[in-house]
């Protein structure tokens, strides 16, 4: 959207033209080029230096190159971790920024050397211009900062890091909160619409229990158990794996150790904020690289404390065991992306059997002007669409645009702010749902004075439910 308008400038009825957007700028150089790698080299490169910095973190802790050699690939192969930087979601950008941040307040209270501390402010405020949501880990900035108290003895000295870190935080992120205060009254735009009086996400209550489990007491004990062995309650496509589970009992020789203090003060809270919010599993991605430091740190404590050749023996084997679960783990998961790469498949013919929405996309390029504005009733892939396309569900954010209105009326309203056609969706098991305020749309789209039927296609995807897709011509009141 951002590189078809040149512009970045937030578009009116689409919310997410407001969130912070700094790694999805990033992988809009690729879109500049029209290359899809470029832009997916971006989140592979934020995984590929996240892992090299876990694994610089466990040789520094441990002082062990085999075991820092060993964490590598068991941390990239991690699936949440493998998936996500083959994708385009945001979570691995702040997962590396978020750890780099941790990395660099270290060593300000190592060195005393304020360039340190004011480069962490920056790191933090890249973590929180790609996500809203990790407002919130400014509380485990904090904690770690207060935890090392002991050491400065004086709460002067501890508010003026706190300062200082704040602003700098502030000093790049603050962009996004001054533009969306300036053109909507509400800095955290299109969030907490209800405290600034404005529109917005405010459906807080369905979406705080969309996913995971109920927040009770036993849930809350049995967390890392459902997340590995419960998962698709938490998202089937980001497990967490085996790794974590197994060597949970370990990081209680991780935490006795200072100098991993502000690892394990990251992982509580972070696990803390993602249990008590959104229990989506890539929201606790963040946390896996400090949890991960913890792990390799505590077994090799417990390793050097009661090494013999049995415990050797059972080591090597439990690595060979991780890595092998992994490696099926991550090779079932890419299973069908082997098929283009053996030429069996064009890349045609792949986007065709994979991505569900690209056959509409593909009609739609084909036969839609280019000046076309697409009012889209359903779907949220929207990525190889070449023309403007605005989601029903984000107007109505905005605007009950349909309340009280006759179809003629609707359609009237969208011919007023540009539309020209519509495009309607539904799922070929006919299990799709819709609100009360879209009945106007099959009585518009069966009348021949509103619409006129330009074509059908159903999607040919084999991992996901097909759609049917409907293309609408308005045509006029």
């Amino acid at each position: 959207m951002f590189v078809r308008s040149g512009s970045v400038w937030p578009v009116y009825f689409d919310p997410n033209s407001y969130v912070p957007n700094g790694l999805n700028l990033l992988y809009g150089i690729g879109l500049l080029f029209d290359s899809v790698m470029i832009s997916k080299m971006m989140h592979w490169l934020c995984g590929v230096l996240l892992t090299v910095c876990v694994a610089e973190s466990v040789r520094r802790f441990t002082k062990s190159q085999n075991l820092s050699q060993i964490s590598a690939p068991v941390f990239f192969l991690t699936p949440m971790i493998f998936n996500q930087v083959s994708t385009t979601y945001v979570d691995i950008g702040v997962s590396f920024f978020l750890f780099m941040c941790v990395y660099a307040l270290d060593r300000f209270f190592a060195s005393q050397r304020y360039k340190d501390l004011i480069f962490a402010g920056l790191l933090m405020s890249m973590v929180i211009a790609i996500k809203f949501y990790m407002l919130a880990a400014t509380l485990g900035l904090v904690l770690v900062t207060v935890g090392y108290y002991p050491r400065l003895k004086k709460i002067p000295a501890l508010m003026r890091i706190l300062f200082v870190l704040g602003g700098a935080t502030l000093g790049l992120c603050g962009y996004w909160f001054v533009r969306n205060l300036v053109l909507t009254g509400n800095p955290v735009f299109p969030y907490m619409g209800q405290i600034f009086g404005t529109a917005g996400f405010n459906n807080y209550d369905n979406y705080l229990n969309e996913s995971g489990m109920a927040k009770t007491w036993l849930n809350y004990l049995l967390w890392p158990w459902n997340l590995t062995v419960r998962f698709k309650a938490f998202d089937a496509s980001h497990w967490i794996g085996p790794f974590f589970l197994m060597t949970l009992p370990f990081c209680g020789w991780a935490i006795k150790k200072t100098e991993l203090r502000p690892h394990f003060i990251m992982t509580f809270a972070l696990v803390h904020i993602w249990f008590f919010t959104t229990q989506t599993a890539r929201y606790l991605m963040p946390a896996l690289s400090f949890w991960a430091v913890l792990s390799f740190a505590g077994v090799y404590i417990f390793y050097r404390r009661y090494y013999s050749d049995l415990l050797r023996q059972a080591g090597q084997a439990a690595c060979a065991v991780v890595l092998g679960v992994l490696s099926l783990a991550g090779a079932y998961h890419y299973r069908v992306q082997f098929i283009p790469l053996a030429g069996v498949w064009s890349q045609h013919e792949y986007l065709m059997n994979m991505e569900r929405s690209y056959a509409a996309a593909t009609w739609i390029n084909q036969n839609l002007p280019e000046n076309a504005k697409i009012f889209n009733i359903q779907e949220v892939r929207q990525f190889y669409f070449k023309r403007d396309s605005i989601r029903e569900e984000n107007m109505a954010i905005f605007l009950d645009y349909s309340k009280d209105k006759t179809p003629a009326e609707v359609i009237r309203y969208l011919i007023s702010q540009g539309f020209t056609h519509i495009l309607d969706s539904k799922s070929v098991d006919g299990k799709t749902r819709r609100q009360p305020r879209m009945d106007w749309v099959a009585l518009a789209e069966g009348d021949a004075r509103l619409t006129r039927h330009l074509g059908r296609v159903i999607s040919k995807n084999i991992r996901d439910v097909r759609y049917e897709y409907n293309i609408y011509e308005i045509v006029g009141v």
